[in-house]
């Protein structure tokens, strides 16, 4: 099983472009390079739906749940939204915690997930901030 700890900025933005933008300090370590390979590798969607294509990659990855982490009130909303849209992979994590929509304990689906090798992919997202 695979537990993927990501910071993950929900908007549209060329994937290229944000790479390179993002792998400046790793300049002169080829990181960037090995980066656009791979991207060049990545199957996609041709969709404006972010929920759609996020969804999309995310099952292409293997992946059975997203437990969702925002880091305020404000983005709790945001967190909603993606719950809303696919309740059968999105875990949300309020924060400040708030009662779940769906009663489930985020900790302990992280401990099961852990011990028991439940899912074959497992990602927690720690941001939903847009600029």
């Amino acid at each position: 099983m695979r537990i993927d700890f990501h910071c993950h900025l929900f908007q549209a933005w060329n994937t290229r472009r944000t790479v390179e933008a993002g792998s400046i300090i790793f300049k002169g370590y080829g990181f960037y390079e090995r980066m656009v390979k791979q991207l060049e590798k990545v199957q996609s969607i041709e969709t404006k739906n972010i929920y759609e294509k996020t969804v999309f990659h995310l099952r292409n990855a293997n992946l059975d749940k997203v437990v969702l982490l925002p880091v305020n009130m404000k983005e709790n909303q945001e967190a909603k939204k993606w719950v809303k849209y696919a309740p059968d992979i999105f875990i949300p994590f309020y924060n400040p915690p708030e009662k779940s929509d769906s009663g489930i304990d985020v900790k302990e689906e992280i401990e099961k997930a852990i011990a028991e090798d439940k899912y074959k992919g497992f990602k927690i997202m720690l941001t939903f901030r847009k600029k």
